[in-house]
């Protein structure tokens, strides 16, 4: 897949050329967005994609920092060489003492919460994953008995493995 992306001219305001720059210096930027009573809050990655050939993370649910730093430790590992996280499997070894899942985020994510990454791929051609979380109790938000609040705390973007073929 190939994307072009976003030059510093095409910039039209601080928060474009400190994203832009902030790509060509670490590979990646880390954006946040705080939730409301309709929406939960959720952070991704912009550039991973286009530096390291592996998806952008999108993270949704935990709290702005929290899911800031999931996003920063993903992209972290990418970097380093230590992260080839695919859709559809759980990895243990990502965040201690949980597993998480990695699900191929849908079109709705990118076009509707990753603007930045929207803005900087031209559209919605780069991919995506969402990285799922646990309940507390170890439930995961496609499980029958997982809580009401948990799964809006956490709305899944993509097929949960309990529906794939």
């Amino acid at each position: 897949m190939k994307v072009i992306v976003r030059a510093l001219e095409e910039a039209t305001n601080e928060y474009e050329r400190e994203l832009i720059h902030n790509i060509k210096v670490s590979g990646y930027q880390v954006t946040a967005v705080g939730g409301d009573e309709s929406s939960a809050p959720f952070a991704y990655s912009i550039g991973i994609f286009h530096s390291y050939r592996r998806p952008d993370l999108l993270v949704v649910g935990l709290g702005v920092k929290a899911c800031s730093e999931l996003v920063s430790l993903y992209g972290r590992r990418i970097r380093a060489g230590d992260g080839q996280f695919e859709t559809g499997y759980y990895y243990s070894d990502f965040l201690t003492g949980f597993d998480v899942f990695m699900l191929e985020a849908n079109e709705h994510a990118k076009r509707e919460l990753t603007l930045s990454c929207k803005w900087f791929y031209r559209g919605i051609e780069f991919p995506l994953l969402q990285c799922v979380w646990p309940s507390i109790k170890g439930f995961w938000p496609w499980d029958q008995d997982a809580w009401t609040d948990y799964k809006k705390q956490q709305p899944l973007y993509g097929i949960p493995p309990t529906l794939r073929n």
